[in-house]
């Protein structure tokens, strides 16, 4: 068992290492600094290979002790007090899924493929977890090898992500589907070479997390045998729950990965042998992870995890403004439109922020879905309303826009903040308003048809829509604005509003500001 484990994870390695020299390699240029560059980025992998394959011979020769600590693992477990037997069952199986929540979300802020395609982790997640489990009766697996092949994947990952490849490793960011056209990602370079590479990349990273899993599970199913099947399956469960529980307390408290990860190391360690040597290797392995995900990879950007994802807070290098990242990816900009201090090549986002607020006369009450960090709460008051209801999800956006917008839209006493989902709130209310506005929300970060369920999917919808509808006064507006990738959206949000309000085809104006276009809907029939 240990050697099929170290065979599997040799495999990972040198596909770590292949997948971006055959990218780096198919993208050297013909001369001058770029050369240079490519040549530099190759030598870097070269020197990975080679510390790629020094580690695999390691991992041969230690194969023997492994299998001794396999031995001890499978030891200490069989002999653990039946006293604690049912507590050690239901805290295995809040660490399994602890650990599985958590590599998931953090995978999804380093590559925009697993943000967007969730399930690829949570496949490699099952395997591993359903290999342990299925194995767990025959020769085990060193739990504590968790710990290092975790580590292994982040340093991995990381070093691609933010190395000093830069441009030239940022092939090993596309997404290899074609529905990245719809998406408006970068498109593959043509070269056949890189496209193989990335799905190799993808298969090492695959088997990595897989491996990650696997003694996990060996360690689940080793105790749940020592139970009858129900008794186990129930403890399994409440374990389960108990996982889930520790994850929503994690993201409330907006802890980083390092605390997520640390919590699952030491919680390893507390199920690995009482053997002084195992224990250091473990502790210093933990340390490890820690010292890799709290490293300042971008010291000029402020990261914060917030309930919801990461978000990364900068200055904008044109205007000098706060620019906010989600997944890595262009999420919010914060605007100063105060008199007197308008840039004039922002004229025209000034006017898509205040179009909505010109199609109606007598604004008086206003609801604002997805307010942000407050351009949009920041328009309304400019328009003069008396009321503004500012609907945010994500409390650090929220934060953000009270601590970092010019005009502190949010202290003006005419706006309540209100941090809430868009429908539940739209469901509670009973306020009646002018218009309701909804702004971007999450359309930068994609609304397509083979992503996995994102915020867009559950605010529009024509239930949604028809629920902002209900709160709109009898001579109300709904404004609608979309950053629209490509005509299918486009045609989809169009038909649900016009399906929402009875059949009434919405009016639409195409924006100057991130792709978008603004839907205006009547709730008065004339």
């Amino acid at each position: 068992m240990v050697r099929s484990y170290v065979r599997l994870l040799q495999f990972a390695l040198i596909a770590s290492a292949f997948a971006p020299v055959v990218i780096v390699g198919s993208l050297i240029p013909g001369s001058g600094v770029e050369l240079a560059a490519s040549v530099f980025v190759l030598v870097l992998a070269a020197v990975a290979a080679l510390g790629c394959a020094l580690f695999c011979r390691l991992l041969r020769r230690l194969e023997p002790a492994l299998e001794t600590e396999a031995s001890r693992q499978a030891g200490f477990l069989d002999s653990l007090d039946p006293r604690y037997l049912d507590l050690a069952i239901a805290g295995a199986a809040a660490l399994s899924l602890f650990l599985e929540l958590s590599l998931i979300r953090w995978q999804g802020t380093v590559f925009e493929f697993f943000a967007f395609y969730k399930n690829f982790g949570l496949l490699a997640c099952f395997v591993g977890l359903g290999l342990g489990y299925a194995l767990s009766g025959r020769g085990g697996i060193p739990l504590l090898l968790s710990i290092p092949v975790m580590a292994l994947q982040f340093v991995f990952m990381i070093a691609l992500r933010f190395g000093g490849g830069g441009a030239l490793l940022a092939g090993v960011r596309e997404i290899p589907l074609r529905e990245q056209l719809d998406m408006r990602l970068k498109d593959l370079r043509g070269s056949i070479a890189e496209g193989f590479a990335i799905y190799f990349l993808l298969a090492a990273i695959f088997l990595l997390t897989a491996l990650v899993f696997l003694p996990v599970g060996q360690l689940c199913g080793r105790l749940m045998q020592r139970r009858t099947n129900l008794r186990a399956y129930g403890l399994n469960l409440l374990g389960s729950l108990g996982g889930v529980v520790l994850t929503l307390v994690a993201s409330a408290l907006w802890t980083p990965p390092a605390v997520w990860f640390a919590l699952c190391c030491l919680a390893i360690l507390f199920f690995t042998p009482r053997i002084p040597r195992t224990l250091l290797t473990g502790a210093i392995f933990t340390v490890v992870v820690v010292v890799v995900l709290d490293w300042p990879v971008n010291p000029l950007w402020q990261r914060v995890y917030s309930p919801y994802q990461l978000l990364e807070l900068g200055g904008e290098p044109t205007t000098g403004m706060t620019l906010i990242r989600a997944a890595g990816q262009y999420y919010q900009r914060i605007f100063d439109f105060s008199p007197g201090k308008i840039d004039p090549a922002l004229e025209n986002v000034r006017r898509y922020y205040d179009f909505p607020y010109t199609a109606r006369a007598k604004l008086r009450d206003i609801a604002i879905v997805g307010a942000g960090t407050g351009n949009d709460v920041a328009a309304a008051l400019r328009s003069g309303a008396a009321h503004v209801d500012a609907i945010e999800i994500d409390p650090a956006i929220l934060l953000a826009g009270r601590n970092r917008h010019p005009e502190k839209p949010y202290d003006d006493p005419r706006v309540h903040a209100e941090l809430n989902d868009a429908r539940s709130f739209l469901r509670t209310t009973d306020h009646r308003y002018d218009m309701v506005v909804y702004g971007l929300l999450d359309s930068h970060t994609l609304l397509s048809q083979a992503s996995s369920v994102r915020l867009d999917s559950f605010v529009y919808t024509v239930e949604g829509l028809r629920e902002a509808r209900a709160r709109l006064k009898k001579d109300g507006m709904l404004s609608l604005s979309f950053c629209v990738l490509s005509p299918g959206l486009g045609r989809k949000i169009y038909l649900m509003l016009q399906q929402a309000f009875d059949g009434r085809p919405p009016r639409c104006v195409q924006g100057g500001y991130d792709l978008s276009v603004t839907f205006l809907e009547s709730n008065d029939k004339g």
